[in-house]
């Protein structure tokens, strides 16, 4: 097979491309693997929103067949926060698992073109296939950043739902003042905007403490 012409006219020798398709195939592979765990990741959290679902709807029974405890005392702020959270947080990781189309090669279509002879040589074909795999790394790409961007959201929302839902427990059981039921709100709130901001940055403090530049 001749050697293709670079973008400045120069011969490339064939071992390189070669030696290019190889490694586009092996970081394929690696997006595929990590679009998975994503995968894995996205439903682990949707089961564990399901999970605190069915625990607080047995608390709630639990707490309407109980004498002297009010039921009303439990739907507060809190609740209502705790609530959205676990909601959303629901929603994103099951977006998370049904968003990942990922490209894991060539396709029925590549193959029928070199049947029918669309391909005037082999140059041709590595041409059309060089193409191909930067469709694919960029498409899959695509879907990895999207992903961890919900899964992200869905850690923090589900994180944010359990610290309501505790904060609303507390104020049902303890039934404080108003005053201090808000101020424990409010405080509860910038403990938690710390915390997403944390969660959400982890990698930007990581690249900051050990200074790395890629």
């Amino acid at each position: 097979m001749p050697d293709d012409d670079g973008p400045d006219g120069a011969e490339v020798p064939e071992q390189l491309w070669e030696s290019v398709c190889h490694q586009a195939r092996l970081t394929l592979d690696q997006q595929v693997t990590r679009i998975e765990n994503y995968d894995t990741k996205a439903v682990g959290i949707f089961r564990a929103n399901i999970l605190l679902t069915g625990l607080l709807l047995s608390g709630l029974a639990i707490v309407v067949r109980t004498d002297g405890v009010n039921p009303g005392q439990f739907f507060n702020l809190w609740s209502l926060f705790g609530a959205i959270g676990l909601l959303f947080s629901t929603i994103l990781s099951a977006m998370a698992y049904t968003s990942s189309s990922y490209d894991l090669g060539i396709g029925p279509q590549v193959i029928s073109d070199a049947e029918r002879g669309i391909y005037e040589s082999e140059v041709s074909f590595q041409d059309d296939l060089r193409g191909l795999y930067k469709q694919w790394l960029q498409h899959n790409a695509n879907v990895g950043k999207f992903n961890s961007y919900l899964i992200t959201g869905a850690i923090i929302l589900l994180m944010d739902a359990i610290v309501f839902f505790a904060g609303t427990v507390a104020t049902g059981l303890y039934n404080p003042s108003d005053v201090v039921s808000v101020g424990l709100f409010i405080l509860a709130v910038a403990i938690i905007l710390i915390a997403n901001l944390l969660v959400y940055f982890a990698e930007k403090i990581f690249i900051l403490i050990y200074q790395e530049n890629n």
